[in-house]
């Protein structure tokens, strides 16, 4: 199974997301927002990172700029994850280099076929 990385500022949230990814399997570890991102990603080195989009000091626009920026993160994939569901968003972060994008909310089926 994938280590992933879940950064999300809403603890219960976060919480909810790493305890269901970990229910099918999945090494999970956490960030509580974008501030440290590529520390983070560096550091535990994951599979995956689940990222979403609206969190304060750095939001996952800019976090997900920051990741695809550093060649020694560029090829993580990322998922955004969201309750921002218009085009325009989702096309933001296809422009941007996201992988997928997840609506909140989601359930525990749809997260972990975006992950697999």
């Amino acid at each position: 199974m994938a280590r992933i990385l879940v950064v999300e500022d809403n603890p219960e949230m976060r919480m909810m997301m790493m305890a269901l990814l970990g229910t099918v399997g999945h090494e999970v570890v956490e960030a509580v927002d974008g501030t440290d991102v590529l520390r983070w990603a560096l550091d535990e080195e994951p599979d995956l990172v689940m990222l979403d989009v609206m969190m304060p000091n750095v939001d996952g626009w800019e976090a997900l700029t920051m990741l695809q920026e550093d060649h020694r993160t560029a090829d993580i994939p990322v998922i955004m994850v969201t309750a921002r569901k218009s085009a325009e968003d989702m096309a933001k972060a296809e422009e941007l280099g996201a992988s997928d994008y997840v609506a909140k909310p989601w359930s525990l089926g749809e997260l972990e076929t975006r992950v697999n």
